[in-house]
């Protein structure tokens, strides 16, 4: 198999076209926190050494290049999609979300879009995706980058409302420490309810039930009893079935 030349891509499209932009998201996996995405637009005389996919950087490197990034490409912008949205639309579409919002915004318009992954051409500007894209061309690690970084500063700052779940240290992905936090202090707004392991956490505990439910209308009881047959949690909801009967009784 022949080695991926990095850089080739765009390499080829800057004898056709201006600006390449490249595009990328951070934070589908996370059981908390918003999906984050960046587009980063280059022309062919910009250049940044050490551009890397931003999961295989140290967070000193991430944030050196972010800055530098920042500084030289043409224009870059990034959208945030949060954990309601998430929930209510899925992870994948979210994602998506998220990309064309901050295309949409971004000051530049690029000519052509490369996309780690994901097809965007309903935004109306030429694209391609690209698998692994974030590891092979430069503008879509530039993306990556900027992406990572701006969601972790936004997870460092929600961890400073809720020390006691050290978001600042596994921005909201689901460690050991994590889901101890979870189940030792309850869930947060910002937790994912789409997520099979929140709505574990939620179903079979009373307090947390009651939490959640509590000043729901008939339509969202309704809901969310969908969501947890949908997530086959019905049988971890158990005797606590009769918590939300009860609640919609009410009505």
């Amino acid at each position: 198999m022949l080695e991926y030349e990095i850089g080739s891509r765009q390499k080829e499209l800057f004898k056709k076209y201006k600006y390449i932009g490249g595009v990328d998201e951070v934070g589908r996996g996370p059981l908390a926190g918003p999906v984050v995405a960046a587009i980063v637009v280059f022309d062919v005389e910009t250049n940044i050494e050490g551009l890397k996919d931003s999961k295989k950087l140290s967070a000193k490197k991430r944030a050196l290049l972010k800055t530098e990034i920042i500084e030289k490409a043409i224009a870059y912008e990034v959208g945030f999609v949060d954990e309601q949205t998430i929930d209510q639309r899925n992870i994948l579409q979210a994602s998506i979300l998220a990309m064309k919002n901050c295309i949409k915004r971004c000051p530049t318009s690029p000519d052509y879009m490369l996309v780690d992954a994901v097809d965007l051409s309903t935004t109306g500007i030429e694209c391609e995706a690209i698998i692994k894209g974030d590891s092979k061309e430069p503008t879509i690690m530039a993306a990556s980058i900027l992406a990572k970084e701006f969601r972790d500063d936004y997870m460092k700052k929600l961890a400073l409302e809720h020390p006691q779940y050290g978001l600042e240290k596994h921005m909201g992905y689901g460690t050991k420490q994590h889901t101890q936090a979870i189940s030792e202090f309850g869930v947060l707004d910002c937790h994912r309810r789409s997520f099979r392991p929140i709505m574990k956490y939620i179903v079979t505990n009373d307090d947390a039930l009651n939490n959640e439910i509590n000043g729901l209308g008939r339509d969202g009881l309704i809901q969310f009893m969908a969501r947890v047959k949908k997530m086959d949690l019905w049988s971890d909801l158990g005797d606590r079935v009769s918590i939300i009967n009860n609640a919609l009784n009410q009505f």
